[in-house]
């Protein structure tokens, strides 16, 4: 994360109406801004922001407890026509997917 982005989303953790000095934060906001940066630095976002664009995304879905090694991650996009996340193919409904993340640019030409 760029120093901009991180006092971007610093703001929406510390708001200056709630410390007007920036001297008051609990530890528990501390520990919330921190993890919320390691995730966004991952990428990973809440399903909820996910672009209804049909571009394309990576999809997380929640650990199938009776089948463990089952993949969780899809390459997946939203599909107006079907109202939910699908597979690139659209033949795998991905409706169950928790969060998202945009695909990772691909790399440089050696």
């Amino acid at each position: 994360m760029t120093e901009s982005e991180i006092n971007k989303e610093a703001a929406k953790f510390f708001p200056p109406q709630r410390y007007p000095f920036g001297l008051a934060f609990s530890q528990d906001d501390v520990v919330a801004f921190a993890q919320h940066c390691v995730e966004k630095a991952n990428g990973w976002r809440p399903i909820e922001e996910a672009p209804k664009d049909e571009s394309v995304i990576h999809l997380c879905l929640p650990l199938n407890k009776r089948f463990p090694d089952d993949r969780r991650v899809y390459e997946g996009r939203w599909c107006a026509a079907q109202n939910a996340f699908t597979s690139v193919n659209g033949f795998i409904l991905l409706n169950n997917a928790t969060h998202y993340r945009p695909l990772p640019p691909a790399p440089e030409a050696a």
